[in-house]
């Protein structure tokens, strides 16, 4: 992540600054106290220069030029229609996860890697990928989309607010369904009411209901029910990856520890180190990994 400096860090041009907005909240460029109207970027207002984040005008610009092309039909198009206007800002911070999801999935892509997301790069190309509920490839793409908003409904999700896994890709004998952390924990909300629309699932489980929402491990919790549905539907095995740092793994244990799993549907909690590992990146999605710490 770029780190504040006393003119742009990314072209070296000169701060359009307004020292008035300094201490106040800052959502997007236009509310940043420091801006580069040369390749807009900007930083956030906080006081101390060393925590303030980048924040760019646009969605393309906070990711590498080389996945660009298709990003802004995906944000538009992501399945929880409600949240698109505020998915789109948050895009735009040095600290988005949706950010170095979809550089990491883009990267892989073209890499023609897509299973490194599993530990298998070889792989051939998967059937469909989507983000965020939006088809980005595969000419099964929208099936699994009307599939998943089949299920959705099933589930009674209100249509405008559907569950958004970050990545589902579908391989012939495999749908994948990946939930991505990179700089925050996965959630817990204990008890939280949204465990209606999942629960009860009891072949899924080895725990109560009563055990499952104690735990809190809600967007986990939502993924494992709607994936293994969805691949019930596409008549194939399922996995759900939680991609993230390895300080989840605790968390990640806890949340399996309540899981009936079995050879037709699978939990794993995988590191982006490991993704990287089994993979060759192009030299900019390798930059992209150690700016963002997902490598060592």
């Amino acid at each position: 992540m770029l780190a504040f400096a006393d003119q742009c860090p990314r072209c070296g041009a000169a701060w359009d600054v307004r020292p008035e907005l300094l201490g106040k909240p800052a959502s997007d460029f236009d509310s940043c106290a420091f801006r580069c109207l040369l390749c807009g970027l900007s930083f956030s207002n906080a006081q101390s220069p060393k925590s303030r984040v980048p924040i760019t005008a646009s969605p393309e610009l906070n990711v590498p030029e080389q996945v660009r092309p298709g990003l802004s039909k995906a944000l538009a198009g992501a399945i929880n229609v409600h949240n698109r206007p505020t998915k789109a800002v948050k895009f735009r911070s040095g600290r988005s996860e949706d950010a170095v999801t979809w550089t990491v999935v883009g990267g892989l892509r073209a890499a023609g890697a897509l299973g490194a997301l599993i530990g298998q790069p070889r792989l051939p190309p998967p059937q469909a990928l989507l983000l965020w509920g939006h088809p980005v490839e595969g000419l099964r793409g929208h099936d699994v989309l009307d599939a998943l908003v089949a299920v959705s409904d099933d589930l009674g999700e209100h249509a405008g607010r559907r569950s958004e896994p970050d990545v589902i890709v579908l391989w012939s004998d495999l749908l994948v369904f990946v939930e991505a952390k990179h700089s925050t924990a996965n959630d817990s909300q204990p008890n939280y009411t949204g465990y209606g629309t999942y629960l009860p699932a009891p072949d899924l489980f080895t725990a109560s209901d009563e055990q499952i929402r104690a735990e809190g491990s809600y967007q986990l919790t939502r993924n494992w029910v709607i994936g293994t549905k969805l691949a019930e539907q596409l008549k194939v095995p399922s996995r759900l990856v939680n991609l993230g740092p390895a300080g989840i793994a605790s968390h990640a244990a806890g949340f399996a520890a309540l899981l009936c799993q079995n050879p037709q549907r699978r939990f794993e909690h995988r590191t982006w180190q490991q993704v990287f590992e089994v993979v060759t990146p192009p030299t900019w999605l390798k930059d992209h990994a150690v700016a963002h710490k997902l490598v060592a």
